[in-house]
């Protein structure tokens, strides 16, 4: 049975919720300089690594995250569930997506790399992420002898503009 948008929204607040996270959070970054240090909005991802049509996770799978240039952000594995730990990332202020005629983008994009023993590697670009949510990113793996040996499969997900 499919959810619907509201029952996903609810579901997402119920998981927020139950797991103590407050829209409000913020993270203090450290700067390289005597200037102190500034709050920044995050956002959380949560990245999901199936198999066979979403049925069994991958566990011990490598899931690496990226800016959009390319720098790496955090390597994290999956557990016995296919799922990552949740990983603060930097976020645009949600204002952004509150401002009318507002032309640029509303979310921080990140590239999500997935790697597993015996699987085609996977890299899933522009990953949004948005202050004060969590983020599921799923991914179903694909076996390499089912993938013509294909050794890595590129998904480049839409920006989002108002």
């Amino acid at each position: 049975m499919q959810k619907t948008i509201e029952e996903y929204i609810q579901e997402m607040r119920n998981f927020a919720k139950q797991s103590g996270y407050s829209q409000n959070k913020a993270i203090t970054t450290a700067a390289a300089s005597p200037v102190p240090a500034t709050p920044a909005t995050v956002g959380e991802l949560i990245i999901l690594v199936t198999h066979s049509r979403s049925t069994f996770p991958v566990v011990n799978a490598d899931v690496t995250i990226f800016d959009r240039d390319n720098n790496i952000i955090k390597t994290v594995t999956t557990d016995v569930s296919g799922r990552t730990e949740r990983i603060v990332l930097p976020a645009l202020p949600k204002q952004l997506s509150e401002t009318p005629n507002n032309l640029g983008e509303i979310a921080k994009y990140y590239n999500v790399q997935i790697d597993a023993e015996n699987f085609v590697s996977v890299l899933i670009r522009n990953v949004p992420i948005f202050e004060g949510v969590t983020s599921l990113q799923g991914y179903d793996m694909l076996y390499r002898g089912a993938a013509n040996n294909q050794e890595l499969q590129i998904i480049e997900l839409p920006i989002t503009n108002i």
